[in-house]
């Protein structure tokens, strides 16, 4: 949570686009992969990013419903 408020304020008084956070991973895969494959390379990073903001509530809805409580993962691990 510390972390996450940090994030928030840094992001409410940058004063450019490219000292945001959120630059970093299009960063990252900018200096990965090669220019003539840098295209596809970002499409299927927001493509991930597209399919896990809309698929990551409804699983974790699912989970929720069908296994009686989101906290499933953390009573398994006791055992």
């Amino acid at each position: 949570m510390v972390v996450f408020l940090a994030a928030n304020i840094w992001a409410a008084k940058a004063e450019s686009y490219n000292s945001l956070i959120e630059t970093l991973g299009p960063l990252i895969v900018s200096e990965l992969f090669p220019e003539h494959q840098l295209g596809r390379a970002m499409v299927t990073y927001i493509g991930f990013l597209a399919v896990g903001s809309g698929l990551g509530p409804i699983s974790s809805g699912l989970i929720g419903t069908h296994l009686g409580s989101w906290r499933w993962f953390s009573a398994s691990a006791r055992f």
